[in-house]
């Protein structure tokens, strides 16, 4: 990875994703950091509210970990990209676990100032993570749906 302060930042946060250490990723973020996935279609802002969507994920997800193979970084933003591994060893919104692991491409866009994150863009195939996982794509996309809806008119908090 290229070292600048932003993706020596983004370093310590994946690291500490990938550690399941939801305090040590938010350690670098500012108070109103974003989280997005769009292939959830689910975004938290705020420390509590990332806090909880990343305590769901690593309950569902609980050996998730990132392997980064390079970065670019600009002014106020840095691009990562490498392979997510994950195995759904528990529920995950109303998907039974099937014991089975991912790996995955992916692409985080990171923004920051004043020394902190203030947000993560994590991309990735959800048609590859689901048939890896043993999960339809169409079950995951109606659950999706149904969460979305549950929380029409606030931010999704998956």
């Amino acid at each position: 990875m290229t070292t600048t302060p932003l993706s020596a930042l983004a370093e310590r946060y994946a690291a500490a994703k990938s550690a399941q250490d939801v305090a040590g990723a938010l350690a670098v973020c500012s108070d109103d950091f974003v989280l997005d996935a769009p292939a959830f279609g689910t975004r938290s802002q705020g420390r509590a509210e990332t806090a909880a969507q990343l305590a769901m994920f690593f309950a569902a997800f609980p050996d998730y970990g990132v392997t980064v193979d390079g970065s670019l970084a600009g002014d106020g933003t840095v691009a990562c990209w490498g392979t997510a591994t994950m195995t759904l060893a528990g529920e995950f919104l109303d998907i039974a676990p099937t014991g089975r692991t991912a790996r995955v491409p992916f692409v985080s866009v990171f923004t920051g100032a004043a020394g902190r994150l203030t947000s993560e863009t994590f991309y990735f195939d959800l048609a590859g993570l689901c048939t890896q996982l043993g999960v339809s794509t169409d079950r995951m996309l109606a659950t999706l749906a149904t969460l979305h809806a549950a929380t029409a008119g606030t931010e999704v908090h998956a």
